[in-house]
């Protein structure tokens, strides 16, 4: 009825008033930056990125718009592991046989503006299952970085995480040409990361007597959730909403090493809270006709990763968190992608072979501020079982 309906519209406005107040509520000042956890997808880094407005996504969606589970088809992975691999590779080969490692890193370091070497891996640990309104996931997740901006400021951080999410998407409004979803996501996560920072040459001199058990360790325990609103038209034209870590707390304690950690003894603790990000986007899918056999799927997209960022002063230049992606289907089976990411182009392909799923990506990522100041290459692989 007309009134039902009503009610549904006020209701998702609300519902969308209340996200946006939470996301723009300022911010606490925190000593302790934890790691937003994340499922690796070389099928959306492919297309652009994690597009909120998107739908048929599959197990993807956990990683989208919880809104966008109320449009899911069903899909099980029992087994996947993705990977993506960053960084100024060709520069490896000379670092590893320059007699002096140091000087090595330094004359990279200047030459390209600063070096990076990272690595992002989910699995082996990958079960999900989504059905239409529902979603529910757990991974492992490997990740590894080495960054030198500059020769006096340098990071390396390696860790290891474990997320649970489970989200549920449902339709407030449903007419012939008109439909409008809500949906929210909850999520816990545990992660051992370790860190060093200082100059190369004291990192380089630290690591060559490296010992794990020797290294200062944090151990991360959060918990929070993630909303967001899709509406469709002419189930073609949709137009989402996100704002991921709506609230998600996180309780920290730090040990001065490994060893400290496994008997137990604290050097500090406390709680901060995971930095919100709201994220929006639009996409558009051809109404392709069921007798094609050849074309059988088109989606276009553009979307803003995010919004919150354009009020920070010390935030990447805005252009960068603009998102655009594509992705064409053939035959059921093959899946040709591409899109913009950080302003560097990203391209893949996918095979949908029904057990087996493979996904291939190279993109760019921009490190600095500003559009090509410190770019690098990514690639990524994911292989996944599933019915």
């Amino acid at each position: 009825s007309m009134k039902y309906h009503t009610f549904q519209t006020r209701t998702a406005f609300i519902f969308l008033f209340a996200v946006c107040f939470l996301a723009v509520s300022i911010r606490a000042a925190q000593a302790f930056e934890p790691v937003r956890p994340a499922i690796v997808s070389p099928r959306l880094t492919a297309s652009g990125g994690a597009n909120p407005a998107r739908t048929g996504l599959g197990i993807d969606t956990l990683s989208t718009n919880p809104a966008a589970l109320a449009f899911a088809e069903r899909e099980l992975r029992i087994l996947g592991v993705s990977a993506a691999v960053s960084g100024q590779f060709t520069e490896i080969p000379g670092i590893l046989d320059s007699e002096d490692i140091a000087d090595a890193v330094i004359q990279s370091v200047r030459k390209n503006s600063g070096v990076y070497f990272g690595l992002d891996a989910t699995g082996p640990l990958s079960l999900a299952y989504v059905n239409r309104n529902f979603g529910l996931g757990i991974f492992n997740r490997t990740f590894a970085s080495a960054d030198a901006a500059a020769i006096t400021s340098g990071r390396i951080a390696i860790g290891e995480e474990i997320l649970i999410t489970g989200g549920f998407g449902f339709k407030l409004l449903e007419t012939r040409n008109h439909e409008l979803s809500l949906g929210i996501q909850g999520k816990a996560f545990v992660q051992l990361p370790f860190s060093e920072e200082g100059s190369i040459t004291s990192l380089i001199e630290k690591f060559k007597g490296f010992s794990l058990d020797e290294q200062p360790a944090d151990t991360a325990f959060g918990i929070g959730f993630d909303a967001g609103i899709l509406y469709r038209f002419a189930g073609c034209l949709s137009a989402g909403l996100v704002c991921r870590d709506v609230y998600t707390p996180v309780f920290y304690s730090s040990y001065d090493s490994l060893a400290a950690l496994k008997d137990g003894r604290k050097a500090s603790s406390g709680h901060t809270t995971m930095d919100r990000q709201l994220a929006a986007g639009i996409s558009w899918s051809a109404p392709i006709p069921r007798s094609w056999h050849t074309v059988t799927g088109f989606t276009a997209s553009l979307g803003y990763s995010d919004l919150l960022s354009i009020a920070d002063p010390l935030a990447r230049n805005p252009v960068l968190n603009v998102t655009l992606g594509a992705e064409a289907t053939f035959f059921h089976i093959l899946s040709l992608r591409a899109g913009i990411h950080d302003t560097y182009p990203a391209v893949g392909l996918g095979l949908n072979l029904r057990v087996i799923r493979l996904d291939l990506a190279v993109y760019g990522e921009e490190l600095g501020l500003e559009p090509g100041e410190r770019g690098v290459f990514n690639a990524a692989v994911g292989l996944s079982f599933g019915f």
